[in-house]
């Protein structure tokens, strides 16, 4: 071994050149990330307030050359608003509930000239309201009192509607109105007694006389029924799953021609496409999609084409495509496959238009674009690329005005999902207005012609937020409507609600809503300037990625969600161009939702559930960081219903989980399972609670070859149990709180060679426990609220080599952030965040791991303040040693202690490498992000910066000295060491591999 001279002054300079501006002694927002104006300043967010049955309805509803639609304004709250396709004429129809509260209406439907809709005054409960020439008014209090009956899916039959509403007496049945007080009654009890039908999905038939819905009554399940308006003409239609059951569960209702087309399931085919006439004679299944009992009908994404429906199906071998039917089963078929294969085309967002359908497809060349229908193969083509090339417009919303012009939602270059005007001859398109500037997007929706030319249509900008906007295809003509205008100075800003962070390489990522792209992941370098928003996964206000994340081999993978994907598994390298979907589980819109993400040696555990490929509901499945392998490991309970697996936790090539089975005498319920990665190697360890009844293990952790968790008996209630992976060797560890008294062990954590966690015992209340993983060894260790009282200690979270931080309560302080070095002398609050008896709830939650984040000698989480609201904050630990990773080698790289300014610790790296091995130690400052070396390795170094050589070696251990210099101007730098090693018994990326990484913080 070689060590470079002047070690301590090398690491000095190196420590100066990294160095950050100088920690506080305080927690410090990390970034304000929402720093919006509040709840009462963030636009009305015009919604269209209706039942949508498919996406082709979502339009603002329009009566007697007005548009009507729901909107929010801080004075009024949820209110009916109404607009003539300029400023002038917007305006709230009614304050239905004087205040803020609102009165939510929902479910607008027209009918003989009225509006009818659903709302909630306050003292009524939610009844049934109509809008007609004398105004606004409660039609009937169906339920007398400040009880609901629950008014919805209202429908318009003739000049009267149907719909749902509930009585103590008959339960939800099926009501009629005319808009009168005497003309509102019970049309009839379907299913007798007090019990109820429950119809819902009310859909009107073309001919305006006959609405469909599904119920149930007192000997049928949930079937399709139809009514005239007349108590002997509402009726079942056909029972199209036998038996007294859940029914086939009739729904998505489409109208076209004489037919009602609709998604039913048999209990033998899955979910598939149907159609009646009003006859049981005329009513049956068209078509098997998917063959079997996998579902592969879709009538969200369809559409009327005169006496035809188009619509998105699935088969194995094509995937989702457009198909068509005429109401014959000889005419239900693939319309065209747009991406030829088993690669999917999807048929999105189907508008009719002029005697076509227009839509969104992708033909693997050119992304999601236009395309066009005339309802056969031939006629079925591409209409415009919005964005040339192969890149995705993404175009939705597509309207065409009486006056001839075109417009959509479309991405365009430097511009976002903005108000794009097509000029389908040229081929060319054209911004409106970049409303929302730059990349960002307004996401313009409900785009409705009020006036000739003239649309209104809901969208986003930073001053207004979410508002009504008009335009007549000019730039000059666009405009936006502040229809929620501050009352009053903001005193606050709008929290992120920032939660789910994990480390990334020496940063973290987090899910955050800034109050523009919604929930969305954010990536860090822990400094205020380097955090920004790391993707808009789902362009718009209505984001919901960033949950459940990991790190593996330099990469993040993530749970993201798009509205053509649903929820599925995401991978970043911590740039927005190296951030993108990594695979679909389960195809098309439906979502896999991969969750409780957990890195077990150089895998990464989770739950998914798979759905073409039919393999059912949520199991678990593992991912090596290729495609190759990622899989699902098994289908613990048999068939398309979820084992719902989490709490993953192992080491050694062994994982253990909580899955459910069933609850039949030959099932177990939620208890403790085991698996190697192979289907065969998974099985039940343990029945913990004999039978069918559950046990449900939680909280696993990991500690010195066994598993510590929590599970459940009725002779001890929730006790702290632990596993040697042996059916035999899992049994309950202690029971702290004695008999059928539960002490609800959680929030494990090993610090210091023990796990710690929080527990209950009569006469202490919730406290820290400690446990060496014997019976013995497990015993009160922090009495924080002594006398019974309760600390409620959580999110425990070791840092450094030194403390444990968590989160705590006192009546004066309420919760705030805590830390100890196990005695109960250095146990103290160390922060007021939120000062007063309010609370700033120091926590942090990613999947099952309930604990904290520690980065660059900070420790990281969700708080509240009343000054940013709920965002990121950081605590400066002092001197911390962090591990960064498992590398991609056998190796272990190691500090012995934390590198408390003028000490020296030891940085131990153990081989167990076949063969020779030649090992570099190399010492830099931290890399923005990983690098990716070869293959799976990553460096965590700035190779934009200085790097030294600390040492070079042969042997297969070895420790090194590292002197820390005695100087205050290193607290708050970082600096990362890490192993690179060759040996010729690696073959990949020329015998090159990485230990993992140990990020010091200097300090006191």
């Amino acid at each position: 071994m070689a060590n470079l001279p002047r070690l301590g002054a090398l690491a000095a300079a190196l420590l100066f050149a990294s160095a950050v501006p100088a920690q506080t002694t305080q927690a410090s927002v990390l970034a304000d990330v929402n720093a919006r104006p509040s709840a009462g300043f963030l636009g009305s967010n015009p919604y269209h307030g209706r039942y949508i049955n498919h996406y082709a309805e979502q339009r603002f509803l329009k009566l007697g050359g007005k548009a009507y639609f729901r909107a929010y304004t801080q004075k009024a709250g949820w209110e009916l608003w109404e607009s003539g396709g300029n400023a002038k004429s917007t305006r709230m129809v009614s304050d239905i509930r004087p205040g803020g509260g609102g009165s939510y209406p929902n479910y607008l439907t027209i009918a003989g000239g009225k509006l009818f809709f659903a709302a909630n005054n306050g003292s009524k409960g939610v009844e049934l309201w109509v809008k007609d020439s004398s105004g606004v008014r409660l039609v009937k209090d169906l339920y007398p009192g400040a009880s609901s009956s629950g008014v919805a899916y209202i429908a318009a039959l003739g000049n009267k509607v149907v719909f749902y509403a509930y009585q103590p007496a008959t339960g939800y049945e099926l009501f009629i109105s005319d808009g009168t007080a005497a003309g509102t009654q019970l049309l009839k009890d379907i299913y007798t007694g007090r019990s109820s039908s429950y119809p819902a999905y009310m859909r009107t038939d073309l001919s305006g006389k006959r609405v469909y819905f599904r119920a149930r009554d007192n000997k049928n399940g949930y079937e399709l029924w139809v009514s005239d308006g007349t108590a002997s003409g509402t009726r079942m239609v056909k029972d199209l799953r036998p038996g007294t059951g859940v029914g086939a569960n009739p729904y998505r209702f489409v109208p076209a021609g004489n037919k009602m087309f609709f998604v039913a399931n048999d209990g033998k085919t899955g979910e598939e496409i149907y159609v009646s006439d009003g006859t049981a004679v005329g009513t049956k299944m068209l078509k098997d999609v998917w063959p079997g009992s996998s579902s592969g009908s879709y009538l969200y994404y369809s559409v009327a084409l005169g006496n035809k429906l188009l619509f998105r199906g699935y088969q194995p071998g094509r995937g989702y495509e457009a198909w068509v039917s005429d109401g014959t089963t000889a005419g239900t078929k693939l319309l065209k496959d747009v991406y030829p294969g088993a690669s999917s085309g999807y048929f999105n967002y189907p508008e009719s238009i002029g005697g076509k359908v227009y839509f969104q497809a992708n033909d693997g060349k050119r992304g999601y674009e236009i395309w066009e229908s005339d309802g056969t193969t031939a006629g079925t083509k591409l209409f415009m690329d919005t964005y040339r090339g192969s890149s995705s417009g993404s175009p939705r919303n597509l309207i065409r005005t009486s006056t001839g012009k075109w417009y959509c939602l479309a991405y365009q270059l430097y511009s976002g999902a903005e108000l794009v005007e097509l000029d389908p001859v040229n081929k060319l398109t054209h911004v409106v207005m970049d409303i929302r500037g730059g990349d960002g997007s307004s996401s313009p929706a409900y785009m409705t012609e009020v006036l000739p030319g003239k649309l209104i249509f809901a969208a986003s900008e930073p001053v207004m937020g979410r508002e009504l906007w008009f335009t007549d295809g000019t730039f000059l003509g666009t405009s936006g409507l502040d229809i929620n205008k501050p009352v009053g100075k903001p005193t606050s800003t709008e929290p992120s609600y920032a939660y789910y962070a994990s480390r990334f390489g020496t940063g973290l990522v987090f899910q955050a809503n800034d109050g523009w792209h919604g929930y969305e992941p954010w990536i860090s370098d822990t400094t205020s300037k380097g955090t920004h928003l790391l993707q808009d996964v789902q362009p718009g206000i209505d984001g919901l990625s960033g949950a459940y994340g990991q790190e593996l081999g330099g990469r993040y993978f993530f749970r993201g969600f798009t509205d053509t994907h649903g929820y599925e598994l995401w991978v970043s390298d911590g740039t927005p161009g190296g951030t993108k979907l990594f695979m679909d589980l389960y195809g098309g819109d439906v979502s896999g939702n991969p969750s409780y993400l957990q890195r077990i040696g150089d895998k990464i555990w989770f739950s998914a559930s798979s759905g073409p490929d039919g393999r059912g509901g949520a199991e678990p499945w593992v991912t090596d960081g290729t495609i190759a392998g990622t899989r699902r490991v098994s289908d613990v309970r048999v068939g398309t219903s979820s084992s719902s697996p989490r709490y993953f936790a192992g080491e050694g090539g062994r994982v253990l989980f909580r899955a459910y089975d069933g609850a039949t005498s030959k099932d177990h319920g939620y208890e403790l399972w085991i698996s190697d990665g192979t289907a065969k190697g998974t099985k039940l360890l343990k029945d913990i609670r004999k039978g069918p009844l559950s046990s449900y293990p939680s909280y696993m952790t990991a500690y010195k070859g066994k598993v510590l968790f929590r599970a459940y008996t009725p002779a001890t209630g929730y006790e702290l149990w632990i596993s040697d992976y042996t059916t035999a060797g899992t049994k309950l560890l202690k029971e702290i709180a004695p008999g059928t008294t539960n002490s609800y062990p959680s929030y494990l954590q090993v610090f210091k060679d023990k796990v710690y966690f929080r527990a209950y015992q009569p006469g202490r209340g919730y406290e820290i426990w400690e446990s060496d993983g014997t019976t013995a060894g497990t015993r009160l260790s922090l009495d924080i609220a002594p006398g019974g009282s309760n600390s409620y200690p959580s999110y425990l979270t070791r840092v450094g080599k030194r403390y444990l931080y968590f989160s705590a309560y006192t009546g004066s302080k309420g919760y705030e952030l805590w830390r100890t070095d196990g005695t109960i002398g250095n146990t103290k609050r160390v922060s007021d965040i939120y000062s007063g008896g309010s609370s700033a709830s120091p926590s942090n939650q990613d999947g099952d791991r309930l604990s904290m984040v520690v980065a660059r000698g900070k420790v990281f989480f969700r708080a509240t303040s009343p000054v940013t609201g709920t965002e990121m904050y950081g605590y400066p630990n002092g001197a911390t040693a962090t591990p960064i990773q498992l590398g991609c080698s056998s190796s272990r790289l190691t500090a012995s202690a934390d590198p408390l300014l003028g000490t020296t610790t030891t940085l131990s790296l153990s081989h167990k490498i076949p063969g020779a091995v030649s090992t570099f130690l190399l010492l830099g400052g931290p890399g923005k992000t990983p690098i990716r070396v070869a293959g799976a390795c990553a460096s965590y170094l700035d190779f934009g910066g200085s790097i030294f050589l600390l040492a070079a070696s042969s042997k297969q251990s070895f420790a090194l000295p590292l002197p820390i210099p005695n100087a205050k101007s290193m607290i708050g730098s970082t600096l990362v060491v890490q192993a690179w090693q060759l040996t010729p018994a690696f073959p990949k990326a020329g015998g090159l591999q990485l230990s993992n990484a140990v990020e010091l913080s200097p300090g006191n």
